[in-house]
């Protein structure tokens, strides 16, 4: 091979490694920004759980189950018993509707909100015998939403329409009927599934 055409090979080694390792230091950019926006989105507010802004553990967890663990230390076995990507997403919609929304109301002042005391609405265990056998609230991957101000089927079809927006990219699964009409909660669950399903049950 000529001395030439040597220098052309070089030169395009040269360019090929350059680029390489522009590439890199790029992508290095790129997986710093998404750790920094990880660490934004699944804030690590007690040693790595997320742990929600606008709702307290009494308002996920069942009183029987809360009242065991109620000595203060308890409550990180309870967060840890939900999926972080439910409650980044109750937290979400929240700040989203920008409007009150209910899951148990056993706790506290709580109680007086509906005529009906709610329990079971966040986690369920494992041999609760409402919903279903295998229901996500078992899992710590469902919660069943009430929500005073807004119409529940009006959330559903903006959920249709707009499965893109940004709290809504985790809910995998929604109860759109049940026994054939529009619940007065909204159930939303991050079952394993694709993005986004609509159920009857």
């Amino acid at each position: 091979m000529n001395q030439k055409l040597k220098q052309k090979y070089q030169d395009r080694l040269d360019d090929a490694q350059k680029n390489v390792l522009e590439s890199i230091d790029c992508l290095g950019t790129i997986h710093n920004d998404l750790t920094t926006l990880n660490g934004m989105l699944f804030e690590e507010c007690v040693n790595g759980y997320y742990i929600p802004k606008n709702f307290s553990i009494q308002e996920l967890v069942p009183k029987e189950l809360y009242n065991v663990l109620n000595d203060g230390k308890g409550n990180l076995i309870l967060w840890g018993l939900f999926d972080s990507r439910l409650l980044w997403t109750i937290d979400s919609l929240r700040m989203k509707w920008d409007t009150p929304i209910y899951i148990n109301t056993w706790y506290g002042n709580l109680k007086n909100v509906f005529i009906e005391e709610f329990n079971l609405s966040g986690f369920r265990m494992p041999d609760t015998k409402i919903g279903a056998k295998y229901s996500q609230h078992k899992y710590g991957r469902a919660a069943d939403l009430k929500i005073p101000a807004m119409n529940i089927e009006h959330i559903i079809q903006d959920i249709k329409q707009n499965p893109d927006d940004d709290a809504y990219k985790y809910i995998i699964c929604v109860e759109e009927k049940v026994k054939g009409v529009t619940p007065s909660w909204l159930h939303i669950d991050i079952r394993n599934g694709k993005h986004i399903t609509f159920i009857s049950c």
